[in-house]
């Protein structure tokens, strides 16, 4: 950084996550960097959801009083947020399956998602899976487009993230969205090409070990 660009010290670089991007150009953009709501919370309000709406689930009303089964809901909501999965999918997919575990399941995460976002709403509370959402309407907001005008002029490098994993749904299209405005931006990702389509049993082990990195290059 201090090489390429000629600059003295690193006062102006910033190491971030993509959810403390978020909350940095919130507080840019002003009066968007507000509290959201503890991981805590949103399991204390899953579980009294299934409480007072037992008659709406198959299967997750029987364990709502169960140590920490809330919070493992909460898990997997949240990663049904990250891939873009709403409860009209989850109700599309538990249409399509088969009589099963998997398709009453499915059915309870489709309801149990759709009255936590009508809780949400009536409390006027933010669930912090919903930052990096928040921030892809706001880059594509007109109103907010002066304030977002120092973009122009920022270099963003990305690395790390795919090292064990793939991008999200929401990464994805945060990544898309400021590679339209930003000066530059570089993506890093540990993989090695050269095996991908070698069948010698060396170059296999060395696939395996890039995989996360080969299926972000795909991306």
């Amino acid at each position: 950084y201090l090489e390429n660009y000629d600059v003295d010290g690193l006062m102006l670089a910033e190491v971030l996550s993509f959810n403390r991007l978020a909350h940095r150009i919130f507080s840019i953009a002003g009066g968007l960097a507000i509290e959201t709501i503890s991981r805590v919370g949103k399991s204390l309000i899953i579980q009294r959801l299934i409480h007072d709406n037992s008659a709406k689930f198959k299967r997750f009303q029987r364990f709502a009083g169960m140590p920490g089964y809330s919070s493992e809901l909460e898990t997997v909501l949240s990663d049904f947020k990250r891939f873009d999965f709403d409860n009209s999918t989850l109700s599309h997919l538990a249409d399509l399956a088969p009589p099963s575990l998997t398709k009453d399941k499915l059915a309870d995460f489709a309801a149990l998602q759709n009255l936590y976002q009508t809780k949400m709403a009536e409390l006027e509370l933010i669930d912090q899976d919903d930052n990096l959402d928040r921030l892809a309407e706001l880059l594509q907001d007109e109103k907010w487009q002066s304030e977002l005008d120092f973009l122009s002029n920022t270099r963003i490098w990305i690395t790390g993230f795919a090292d064990i994993r793939t991008f999200n749904q929401q990464e994805l299209k945060i990544i898309q969205l400021l590679a339209e405005r930003v000066k530059e931006l570089k993506i890093t990702i540990c993989t090695d090409l050269s095996s991908v389509n070698s069948p010698d049993s060396i170059d296999s082990i060395r696939r395996e070990l890039f995989e996360p990195g080969y299926q972000s290059f795909l991306q």
